[in-house]
């Protein structure tokens, strides 16, 4: 599948034989009226704008949707719409390709509009027999279902296959064949001693401050420098990294850029840069000795 950096804005090109305005969407020439003309640029903003909102993939009306399309379709959706902070795709991009892939194995090439709730059940036992845990079919089986009620919301699916969809209900706790997902354990303290000698300052200061405080990996990666307070004995932060409200908070000047700098930003960057330095022998003395190098 192309990137979304690759797919293109289909161009306004003249037909030369017939004077008339087209533009390639598909694969297909689609001819929008007399070039030049305003009508016709309005008509290209139209068939432009369809195009975009339907994931970059509008249906032939001499073929029918496939499931294949719609997936690629609702994929560049995703990959456009659901976005980290810095701009790179969120990990539920990742949680729809996995949900996809039974899906488009099984009926990749039938028609969207055939996909009904028998199909949909046949793809939660494929799911069951691949060994996934009970949750997990169920947030997949969630995503085939938003799949779909996204292609009605653009017109891709009649409503008829979305309603059929939602009928099916999620595998129960002991009456399945699913086993229940494995509770997720703390590592054992005494790994986490053999661990911290070898790390860098940064991250090793990181792991002791989850250790003290409890705190989620997440939240100590999220943490800004200014959203500590440090005028008491007792260190504190807020909830979703907000600083909490004093009165010795608001007489506290700092910088904008420490105020927003994260803390977890660079740890172990430069120790590791220095410690892969090769050294720098010392003129006419020991190779071992470190030091800069002085001109004759």
């Amino acid at each position: 599948m192309p990137s979304e950096s690759s797919v293109r804005i289909p161009a306004l090109c003249r037909h030369r034989a017939s004077g008339q305005a087209v533009a390639r969407i598909d694969g297909r020439d689609v001819y929008l009226g007399r070039f030049g003309s305003a009508a016709a640029r309005a008509e290209y903003d139209r068939v432009v704008s369809e195009w975009l909102a339907a994931g970059r993939c509008l249906p032939r009306a001499d073929a029918p949707l496939t499931v294949n399309k719609l997936c690629i379709a609702y994929l560049q959706y995703a990959i456009a719409d659901y976005r980290r902070p810095d701009g790179g795709p969120a990990p539920h991009v990742e949680s729809i390709r996995h949900a996809i892939g039974p899906l488009r194995k099984a009926y990749g090439r039938r028609p969207a509009a055939e996909f009904d709730s028998l199909a949909l059940l046949a793809v939660r036992d494929a799911m069951v027999d691949a060994g996934l845990c009970r949750s997990t079919i169920n947030k997949r089986i969630g995503i085939v279902k938003a799949l779909f009620k996204w292609g009605v919301s653009r017109t891709l699916v009649a409503g008829e296959a979305w309603r059929t969809l939602d009928t099916v209900t999620g595998l129960r706790k002991g009456r399945c064949a699913a086993p229940e997902p494995k509770a997720v354990r703390p590592v054992a303290q005494a790994w986490i001693d053999l661990t911290l000698p070898h790390l860098p300052p940064g991250p090793a200061a990181m792991v002791s401050l989850q250790l003290l405080t409890g705190m989620r990996p997440g939240e100590v990666c999220a943490m800004r420098c200014g959203a500590i307070d440090t005028s008491g004995k007792v260190w504190s932060t807020g909830r979703n990294g907000t600083k909490p409200t004093t009165s010795a908070n608001s007489a506290r000047s700092s910088s904008a850029r420490g105020r927003k700098r994260f803390c977890s930003r660079g740890c172990g960057r430069s120790w590791t840069r220095r410690s892969s330095r090769r050294p720098r022998p010392m003129p006419g003395g020991d190779a071992s000795a470190t030091g800069p190098a002085r001109r004759p």
